[in-house]
């Protein structure tokens, strides 16, 4: 119930600091998620020198400070929501896939999403797999600090194909489909390295339907 009422409280918070931020939309990344760039070509040896050296400056930011930029963490939450919502098989093979994007009230908001837009059962009674992609990058909303640790707001339009399970491609003509356009808003925020090596997890997870 306490984390359940803090992370609720973390949500409005954020929400207030910058939906200014609703209408800028950030451009794709072009690269890895966090990849960075040589400035000259090295040695092996000194390439895994830069690699430890930027992992202990990440390391030692303060949790209530950003370890990555926006568009690191828009890159992050995009690849997330894309794999929580391709879903081939059951609950079960879904949460092992998805578990480690998530804190422990993020994935109770997910999974309640899944079972309350009846996602689970329509796969299950018909025999589909999911598909998503997104309609365009992510927003951030908004950003900041709150009880000692840094969180991001963020929202992408996504549409969601429902087809056959056990098909190959989507570019067969003949092929029937379902088409679903949603809005997913997530929050994320920054845990410790140890947890995952991103050093960030999904906090809240909530979906809007759109026309």
């Amino acid at each position: 119930m306490i984390s359940s009422i803090r992370a609720a409280n973390i949500l409005i918070l954020l929400m207030a600091f910058s939906f200014s931020a609703l209408a800028q939309e950030n451009p794709i990344p072009t690269k890895a998620p966090f990849q960075t760039d040589a400035a000259t070509p090295a040695s092996n040896g000194s390439k895994l020198m830069g690699m430890y050296d930027v992992e202990r400056q990440e390391d030692v930011v303060p949790m209530d400070k950003p370890h990555r930029t926006s568009e690191q963490v828009a890159t992050w939450v995009e690849e997330s929501i894309a794999t929580a919502l391709n879903i081939q098989n059951g609950w079960d093979e879904q949460q092992k896939k998805a578990a480690p994007l998530f804190d422990s009230y993020g994935i109770q908001e997910y999974k309640k999403y899944l079972d309350t837009s009846g996602i689970l059962n329509n796969l299950s009674a018909h025999n589909l797999q999911l598909n998503s992609i997104a309609d365009s990058a992510s927003v951030l909303l908004s950003e900041g600090a709150l009880s000692g640790t840094y969180h991001w707001l963020y929202q992408m339009p996504v549409m969601l194909t429902y087809y056959d399970r056990g098909t190959k491609t989507l570019k067969n003509n003949k092929l029937r489909v379902q088409n679903q356009k949603i809005m997913v808003r997530v929050q994320v925020g920054r845990v410790a390295k140890a947890r995952d090596d991103t050093g960030i997890v999904i906090e809240r997870w909530s979906v809007l339907p759109l026309r």
